[in-house]
């Protein structure tokens, strides 16, 4: 489903805004949540369980970086590992074709046969998602930001539908008041 799509202007925006404005200011983000990874879903149900997994490390990573605050070196290994971690599922996603394809013209080239490759596509949203986890542990680290111990709150603010497909990306400290709480009326809201 993308933006345009008559599933997504039709079916799913209409939806979900009805859905978000009728429900308590306290469930708000877990509509904001369930839309969103419904919405990643749609798409492709295993990329949704790679947001998840994604989304899980994340939120668990920003925690440990948090719990060796008085460890600095064990603190550093976290973060290293968890950056680590998130930049080479990144790398797989969106370089391995070309590696493939790269090494299958140099076998070509010395008259090997090339080894059969099946393309790995794209999941949506990927890189702002990859790079608002590193951009939150960083800022965990840093002091910048409170760890966010409330998963919700967490996975609410890399799955926003609305921002991760087209940008930009977005800071934690940037939104992590308005998970908690966010103004909301029906006169802005029409």
């Amino acid at each position: 489903m993308v933006f345009a799509s008559l599933e997504f202007l039709i079916l799913f925006l209409p939806a979900f805004m009805l859905a978000y404005s009728l429900v308590r200011p306290g469930g708000r983000n877990h509509v904001l949540l369930l839309g969103s990874w419904f919405f990643y879903g749609w798409l492709s149900p295993a990329f949704l369980l790679l947001h998840i997994v994604l989304t899980v490390v994340g939120w668990v990573g920003g925690l440990l970086v948090e719990r060796t605050r008085e460890q600095p070196r064990q603190r550093i290994r976290w973060l290293v590992l968890l950056i680590t971690l998130n930049v080479l599922v990144l790398c797989w996603y969106k370089y391995a074709n070309i590696l493939a394809a790269t090494f299958n013209e140099l076998l070509t080239a010395y008259g090997a046969l090339p080894f059969e490759w099946q393309k790995v596509a794209l999941p949506a949203g990927l890189s702002f998602i990859v790079l608002q986890v590193i951009s939150y542990l960083v800022d965990v680290h840093r002091q910048v930001v409170p760890v966010e111990r409330r998963f919700s709150h967490f996975a609410t603010y890399l799955a926003m539908f609305g921002h991760s497909i087209a940008g930009p990306i977005i800071r934690y400290d940037w939104v992590r008041q308005e998970l908690q709480q966010r103004y909301f009326n029906l006169q802005n809201f029409a």
